[in-house]
């Protein structure tokens, strides 16, 4: 039987949007304190994923204790974009910092700015792909037309934002300038407000106990129906 709240599922959306919401304002200002960038490379991948290992464990086992098919699909869904997807992730941005800082060196400002705007739009491609993809699936699985819409709203955006995507440079000192680029924006958007907005949704929202989603079927309230009706149920 499917159970009829997600209330796990939705504390481990909202725990997950302010871990990272908490550590992106953390990596921000160590950044403009020009700390040690050991420290930063530490905190943002390492501690931020043993934290989502942890989390997602714990998340685990309560749906286990409460025996909600419902939310062991939602959880596996979720888990596997933020464990395996955004391991690949920072994998990748690692390589693509290296690159960046390379060519910032043999480029002048202008050039760099305008590459930098060109090419950044596919740093958070795997994210805002597994995101978009996980909240259409969540949207279709739990049977909310609001979700699936909301989905294909910020996938048009993410289209929107590699044909055109804005950029605006903030000078805080000669040594400092801060990018604002809108894909980044984006980004950062779905992983922190995004995501504690769907936590609330998950945490007030009730799920249906007469479900036909995928390989799961009611056959409790099959039984109910055939017997009400003086049928037999194998």
């Amino acid at each position: 039987m499917f159970f009829i709240s997600n209330q796990v599922i939705g504390n481990y959306l909202l725990f997950i949007s302010i871990l990272q919401g908490g550590i992106l304002c953390l990596c921000g200002i160590l950044r403009l304190a020009k700390a040690d960038p050991f420290l930063l490379s530490i905190l943002s991948p390492y501690m931020e994923m043993i934290i989502k290992v942890f989390v997602t464990g714990v998340a685990a086992w309560r749906i286990r204790s409460r025996g909600g098919k419902e939310e062991k699909v939602l959880l596996a869904l979720w888990g596997f974009l933020f464990l395996f997807i955004q391991a690949i992730y920072y994998i990748y941005t690692n390589l693509y910092g290296k690159l960046v800082t390379d060519l910032f060196t043999i480029v002048s400002f202008l050039e760099f700015q305008k590459w930098y705007s060109q090419m950044h739009i596919f740093k958070y491609a795997p994210m805002i792909i597994g995101m978009i993809f996980c909240l259409f699936i969540t949207g279709f699985f739990i049977q909310k037309k609001l979700l699936i819409l909301f989905s294909l709203l910020l996938g048009g955006t993410y289209i929107l934002c590699i044909l055109f995507d804005p950029m605006g440079t903030f000078h805080i000192s000669n040594e400092i300038s801060i990018f604002v680029i809108g894909s980044a924006v984006l980004y950062h958007g779905m992983e922190t407000a995004g995501l504690f907005l769907l936590g609330v949704y998950m945490k007030k929202i009730k799920g249906s106990e007469n479900k036909h989603v995928f390989f799961y079927t009611n056959k409790t309230n099959s039984r109910k129906k055939c017997s009400q009706k003086g049928g037999t149920s194998f």
